[in-house]
C-alpha cells in the first residue's frame, strides 16, 4: 500500500493578501454550495412572468432576495490539497486506488473592450475588472482484477466546482446618444460531472480483446445571474448616473439570468486485435451518446408603466435600488424575455465500426510496414425546441454516414530509422451550441453569440510524410510535412450589422488548405532534458459570395496559428535531491472571430508563456516544491485592423507545496 499526500498555497501578485471592495460574491462557502438554496427565483414564482398581470408582478417582485450588496473580503493565499491510496486487497490480483482533492483559490482580471463602425470610429468602449473565488471538490475510485490473463476493472469520479464573481467596467457607449455607462454583473455558477466505466481485457490464445463501458452526466447550473446598467450624458461629468431601464427585458439592461444544462453521456467501446496470416488486425465498433436537456430565462426590471414614475429611483445606488420597496405602482416592475429559443432537448448520436490491416513484409533485408484500413460512422443529431415566438414546435435534424479510408506506409532502413507516409480522411462534426438557435449576451465582449442550424459537418483529408530517428537511449527526432484540404469548415463569424459586429454565430467555409512542418524532438544534454515541438503552417480559405458575405480568397483558417512553439526543460537523475522543469510555450497570432463583410478579421496577437517548477527530496517520504505558472503575465491581445478589439490580463502565481508518502 501506498500513500501520498499533496499540499500547496500560491499567491498571485496584486491578489493575495489585498482586500476587494465587491457587490455580491456571499453566495460561496462550505456550508451553503448548493444552486437551490442561492438561486434568487421563489419556488412559487411563475413559469411565465408575463401571464400575471401588471399590476400582480410585483407581489413576486419583492419576494425575490436583493443580491446587491456592499462586501468586502481579504483575499488569502490559494490552497490545494489531495490524497492519494494505491495497493492490492485481498490477493495479489486485485488493485485499488483512490484519491481525494480539494482546491479554493481567488483570482482577478482586468480587461479593456471595444467595438468599431464601418468607418473606424468607436461603437464603444470599456475597461474593467472580474474578481471571483473557486472551490472544486474530486473524489477517483479504480479498482482493478487480473485473473487467467484476464483483466476487469471500474473506474468512477465526481467533481463539483463553484464559482462565485463580481464584475464592473466602466465607459462610453457612443451609439446611445453618447452615454457614458457602468455595467455591473454578479454571477454564481456551479458545474459537476459524475463518471463511471467498466472495463476489460480478454486474452483468448492469440486474440486479444478490450472493452470498456460508461455513463456520465454533465451539469452546468447558473441558478441566479444578476445584471445592472447606470447611464449619463457623457457631456455632463457633472450628472449622477441613473439606471437604464425600458418597458421590456431585454439582454442589456438589468435583471435575473438563470440557465440550466444537463448532459447525459453513455459510451460503449470494443477492439480486437488478432493475426491473420501473418497480418495485425485490429477491428472494434464504437457508440456514443449525449442528451442533453437546456433551459434559459432572463427575467427583467423595467418601468413599471402603471403609475406616475418617481425617478428619484433611478439614481439609487446598485446596493438599494432594486429593494422590495421599490417595485411598485410608480417604480420597478417584472418582465421576461420570451423566445421559443430559450429552452431545447438534444441529442447526439455516434456510432462506428472499423477495420485496420498491419501488413509487414521485407524486401531485400529492408522492413517495409503497411497499414490500411476504413471507419465507417453514422452520427444523428436533432435538436428539439420551438421558433422565436414560441408557437410552432422546430425540429433540426443532421445525419451523416461517412466511410474514411486510412493508410500508412512506414518504411525502416534501420532499428532506429522510420519514414512514414500516410493518407486519412476524418470529420468535424458541428457542437449542439452551435447548431442551436439559442442566443447569449456575452457581458465581457457586449456581444450576443448564436447558433447557426443550417451548418454542416466537415470532411478533413490528411496527407503527411514523416521521417523519425531515434537513438539506443531517450533522444530522438522527428521531422513531418503535413497538408490538410478541410471541405466546409466550421467558423466563428461576426455577423454583418450596423457595426463591424455586435453578434456572433457560426458558419461553413466553402473550403481550407492547410500545409505545414512540423518538428518534435527530445535530446539529453549533460543530464538535462530537452524536449520540444515545433510547428509551422499556412492556412489558405475561400469564402463564396452571399447575400450576407462578402467573397474572400486565401485568408486564414480560424483558430490557425502560423507557428507554435512548446520546449520543455527537464533535470531529474535518480540519485539526486534536486529537479528542474522549465517550460516555455507560444502561440502565434490567429483569427479568433472572421469578419463577413469586412476584410479585417479579428485577431488575437501572438503571445508566449513561461512555467517553471523546482522540487527538492529532504527524505524518501517528503518532498517540497515551487511552482511558477505564467511567470511573465504576458496579457491576451486581441485587434482588428490595427486597432485594439479586447485586452485581458492574465493570472501569474507562484505555489509552494510538499508531497508526503507514508
Amino acid at each position: 500500500m501506498i500513500n501520498s499526500t499533496d499540499l500547496s498555497v500560491s499567491t498571485i501578485p496584486d491578489v493575495t493578501f489585498k482586500k476587494f471592495f465587491v457587490y455580491g460574491m456571499d453566495r460561496l462557502n462550505l456550508y451553503r454550495t448548493s444552486a437551490k438554496q442561492i438561486n434568487g427565483l421563489p419556488s412559487d414564482f411563475p413559469e411565465d412572468i408575463t401571464k400575471v398581470p401588471v399590476e400582480e408582478r410585483n407581489v413576486y417582485a419583492r419576494s425575490i432576495k436583493n443580491l446587491w450588496s456592499k462586501n468586502s473580503f481579504y483575499n488569502l493565499p490559494n490552497f490545494k490539497t489531495s490524497f492519494l491510496s494505491s495497493g492490492k486487497l485481498i490477493f495479489n490480483g486485485f488493485n485499488y486506488s483512490l484519491g481525494l482533492i480539494y482546491e479554493g483559490f481567488s483570482h482577478k482580471r482586468d480587461f479593456e473592450v471595444y467595438e468599431y463602425e464601418g468607418d473606424w470610429s468607436k461603437r464603444f468602449e470599456f475597461g474593467g475588472s472580474r474578481v471571483s473565488r473557486e472551490m472544486r471538490f474530486a473524489g477517483l475510485v479504480d479498482l482493478k482484477s487480473r485473473f487467467l490473463n484476464q483483466m476487469i476493472g471500474f473506474r468512477g469520479f465526481a467533481v463539483g466546482m463553484f464559482e462565485d464573481e463580481s464584475a464592473q467596467m466602466r465607459g462610453f457607449q457612443y451609439t446611445d446618444q453618447g452615454a457614458e455607462q457602468i455595467h455591473m454583473a454578479i454571477r454564481f455558477n456551479q458545474r459537476n460531472l459524475y463518471f463511471g466505466q467498466v472495463y476489460g481485457e480478454n486474452n483468448f490464445g492469440s486474440v486479444n480483446l478490450k472493452w470498456q463501458g460508461s455513463i456520465s452526466s454533465i451539469l452546468n447550473i447558473e441558478p441566479d445571474t444578476r445584471r445592472l446598467v447606470y447611464g449619463r450624458d457623457m457631456n455632463d461629468p457633472n450628472a449622477k448616473f441613473a439606471v437604464i431601464l425600458g418597458p421590456q427585458a431585454n439582454f442589456k439592461n438589468g435583471g435575473i439570468l438563470s440557465s440550466n444544462l444537463r448532459d447525459d453521456v453513455r459510451e460503449l467501446r470494443t477492439s480486437v486485435k488478432f493475426p491473420l496470416f501473418g497480418m495485425d488486425v485490429k477491428t472494434g465498433f464504437d457508440f456514443w451518446e449525449t442528451k442533453r436537456n437546456f433551459e434559459f430565462r432572463l427575467i427583467g426590471v423595467v418601468v413599471n408603466l402603471n403609475g406616475i414614475t418617481d425617478w428619484r429611483m433611478f439614481y439609487l445606488p446598485a446596493d438599494s435600488i432594486f429593494i422590495p420597496e421599490n417595485f411598485k405602482r410608480n417604480g420597478f416592475s417584472l418582465d421576461e424575455y420570451k423566445a421559443g429559443t430559450n429552452k431545447y432537448r438534444a441529442y447526439d448520436k455516434n456510432m462506428a465500426s472499423y477495420l485496420s490491416l498491419g501488413i509487414p513484409f521485407r524486401l531485400r533485408s529492408q522492413i517495409f510496414n503497411l497499414a490500411t484500413g476504413f471507419r465507417v460512422e453514422m452520427v444523428k443529431q436533432n435538436i428539439y425546441t420551438k421558433d422565436f415566438a414560441g408557437i410552432n414546435e422546430v425540429l433540426i435534424s443532421k445525419t451523416y454516414f461517412d466511410v474514411l479510408p486510412a493508410v500508412e506506409f512506414k518504411y525502416s532502413p534501420t532499428y532506429t530509422m522510420n519514414i512514414k507516409l500516410s493518407y486519412s480522411q476524418t470529420i468535424n462534426k458541428p457542437e449542439l451550441r452551435e447548431i442551436s438557435p439559442f442566443a447569449y449576451f456575452d457581458f465581457y465582449t457586449q456581444t450576443s453569440v448564436r447558433g447557426d442550424s443550417s451548418l454542416r459537418r466537415a470532411l478533413v483529408f490528411n496527407y503527411d510524410l514523416r521521417f523519425e530517428l531515434f537513438s539506443l537511449g531517450e533522444d530522438m527526432i522527428s521531422v513531418g510535412i503535413f497538408h490538410k484540404h478541410i471541405n466546409s469548415p466550421i467558423e466563428k463569424v461576426i455577423v454583418s450589422g450596423s457595426a463591424l459586429g455586435s453578434e456572433r454565430t457560426f458558419k461553413n467555409a466553402k473550403f481550407a488548405n492547410v500545409s505545414g512542418l512540423e518538428v518534435e524532438f527530445v535530446k539529453d544534454v549533460f543530464g538535462i532534458k530537452l524536449i520540444g515541438n515545433l510547428t509551422f503552417s499556412k492556412s489558405q480559405v475561400d469564402v463564396e459570395r452571399t447575400e450576407g458575405t462578402i467573397a474572400r480568397k486565401g485568408r486564414s483558417l480560424q483558430g490557425q496559428a502560423p507557428y507554435l512553439a512548446n520546449i520543455l526543460l527537464v533535470y531529474e537523475k535518480p540519485h539526486s535531491r534536486f529537479n528542474l522543469s522549465l517550460s516555455y510555450n507560444l502561440t502565434g497570432p490567429r483569427v479568433y472571430d472572421v469578419a463577413t463583410q469586412y476584410n479585417d478579421d479579428i485577431v488575437e496577437q501572438a503571445r508566449y508563456q513561461i512555467d517553471f517548477k523546482l522540487g527538492y527530496r529532504l527524505s524518501k517520504s517528503l518532498n517540497l516544491n515551487i511552482t511558477g505558472k505564467n511567470i511573465t503575465a504576458r496579457p491576451i491581445v486581441l485587434k482588428q485592423g490595427g486597432y485594439l478589439y479586447q485586452k485581458i490580463s492574465t493570472i501569474a502565481s507562484i505555489s509552494f507545496g510538499m508531497n508526503v508518502k507514508f
